[in-house]
Parts: C-alpha cells; structure tokens; sequence
C-alpha cells in the first residue's frame, strides 16, 4: 500500500487499481499501519522538508535521502526543521541528480 500524508481530499479513483491510503493521522499512528503492513520490510517516504521534519519529531527517522538538482531555487526551504544531526553515508549519481543518503544521528 502506499498512504498519502493530507490533511485535504484527493482522489485517488485514478489509480483504480492501486491500494492508496489518504490520512492526517499523527506519524506514529501512520507509521505503526505502514509498519504492519510491510511486516518486516523497510519504509520508504517520500517527500520535503515537512515530512521529513514530522518524522524526525516523532522519533521515526533512520536515513535521509537528498536528491540534489542543478537549479537554483534562492532560498530555498530546509530538508528538516530545526537542528538535526545527519552523518553522510554515501554520495551516488541517479541520471542528473547527486544522491546523498545520510543517517540521522541519535
């Protein structure tokens, strides 16, 4: 399954065969369902820095995976909100994006 973190409807009838969860569950309820539901396989979430920060507050935050392009955006917005520690495991190239995987530090 994949599950959709908003807090506003979407439809998902497009992907009529596709088993898509919309919540605004809190993120150990979200990632308790996710967890059951992988059994012991790994989660994978994708998104910016809201998500990214929702979890690491909740304590739920292995890795960080950053995906640079070569645009710039001015100021951008950070990958987590506040002050995280993150350890640089390994630096990959995914076509024209750099790939830096990094592990939170606890």
């Amino acid at each position: 399954p994949c599950w959709v973190l908003t807090s506003r409807p979407i439809d998902v009838g497009r992907f009529p065969t596709a088993d898509i969860r919309t919540t605004a569950s809190s993120a150990t309820q979200v990632v308790a369902e996710m967890r059951a539901a992988a059994s012991d396989l790994d989660l994978w979430c994708v998104g910016g820095g809201r998500t990214a920060t929702w979890l690491h507050d909740a304590g739920l935050l292995d890795e960080v995976w950053v995906s640079i392009a070569p645009v710039l955006l001015g100021s951008g917005i950070p990958v987590i909100g506040g002050h995280v520690e993150l350890d640089l495991v390994d630096v990959d190239r995914n076509r024209d994006f750099a790939v830096c995987r990094y592990r939170v530090s606890r």
